[in-house]
């Protein structure tokens, strides 16, 4: 599944070192998300989304790091915090934490009366 992911996200979504992406841009209630880390010097990422600890992997390009993640569709709308840690080769760490907006679900939405 995690490869179907990767091809099914355009390259061109992905940025410059040091960057995090989600794919979808748009973070929806309910919905999977796929963040990556462009990270060349790391030895590893850590994270924790919504109180989940996320595990990433390293992707077939040099630098890239992937986790899966996702917004349960009950967690309400507005701002979360996604930690990020990449511990550096040798030693030290970088933050990158950010703040992901939460959108409400357009599935329950279109339900609506």
């Amino acid at each position: 599944m995690c490869a179907l992911a990767l091809w099914l996200v355009p390259e061109c979504v992905w940025a410059q070192p040091g960057a995090v992406t989600l794919a979808p841009a748009v973070v929806e209630a309910g919905s999977p998300e796929l963040i990556r880390v462009e990270a060349g010097d790391a030895a590893g990422v850590d994270g924790e989304w919504l109180g989940n600890r996320l595990e990433f992997f390293r992707g077939h390009e040099k630098g890239a790091w992937f986790a899966l993640a996702g917004a349960d569709v009950e967690t309400p709308a507005g701002p979360s915090s996604l930690k990020i840690t990449v511990r550096l080769t040798g030693s030290g760490v970088r933050d990158l934490t950010r703040t992901v907006e939460i959108h409400p679900s357009t599935t329950a939405l279109d339900r609506s009366p």
